[in-house]
């Protein structure tokens, strides 16, 4: 890669091991790379300079095995579909139940009848930005198309940024609780930090494009308390 301002970040020595049960989460300046390591560790990462291992398999770029339904993945500045909130929930996948959806909109406080969703799971968004609502409450829906759809890994790229403390905190005490499982997560929540297992930090170095590091994925080993 060449070398400069645009360079993209190069980051080495980015390795973490999520157990069952666990929080990981990474943090970092704004630039650093942290969505590089989430899209490398999903695969999504053009030429990863790295390796994802998953109960010890070798699975760096296995698009199938890192995505639904082993892994749920919900960004920063997530992308919907005109229509619904139902619709933008469901993507065509029928056994997700009605239960379902109002289980992950209340623990994202998204609260079907409220005036941010006044009309509920019938809420029209007005384009596939969702622009009528606000930038938590995008990141807030994100997080609940990922909720319904139970995964034993969940990754989570800074959807709490626009999300205010008390809201967030409550929001991360409720899905680390009701969706076991493995977490990645990039956030600069405090009460989120102080309950993670394990803290990632990425700084940024330029110079050349990639990521060099391991991410290792153990769905069976929990984590020690």
């Amino acid at each position: 890669g060449g070398e400069g301002k645009d360079a993209a970040p190069a980051l080495q020595g980015v390795s973490f091991t999520a157990p069952a049960g666990s929080v990981t989460a990474l943090v970092g300046p704004s630039g650093a790379g942290k969505s590089t390591v989430v899209r490398a560790l999903l695969g999504l990462q053009p030429d990863p300079r790295g390796d994802v291992h998953w109960n010890g398999i070798a699975v760096t770029g296995n698009r199938a095995r890192l995505a639904t339904p082993h892994i749920g993945y919900a960004r920063q500045s997530p992308h919907f579909v005109a229509g619904t909130v139902r619709d933008n929930l469901l993507l065509g996948d029928e056994s997700i139940t009605e239960a379902d959806m109002l289980r992950a909109l209340t623990a994202v406080h998204l609260t079907p009848g409220t005036p941010e969703l006044r009309e509920g799971l019938d809420t029209v968004l007005d384009s596939g930005q969702a622009s009528r609502l606000s930038g938590g409450q995008r990141q807030r829906l994100a997080l609940a198309r990922m909720l319904c759809r139970p995964a034993e890994v969940y990754v989570v790229d800074d959807c709490d940024s626009s999300v205010d403390g008390p809201t967030a905190r409550d929001i991360w005490q409720t899905v680390l609780r009701d969706w076991p499982g493995a977490w990645v997560v990039v956030s600069r929540d405090a009460d989120l930090l102080a309950q993670a297992d394990t803290v990632v930090k990425v700084t940024r170095r330029t110079g050349f494009s990639g990521v060099t590091g391991e991410a290792a994925v153990d769905t069976h080993k929990r984590r020690s308390d």
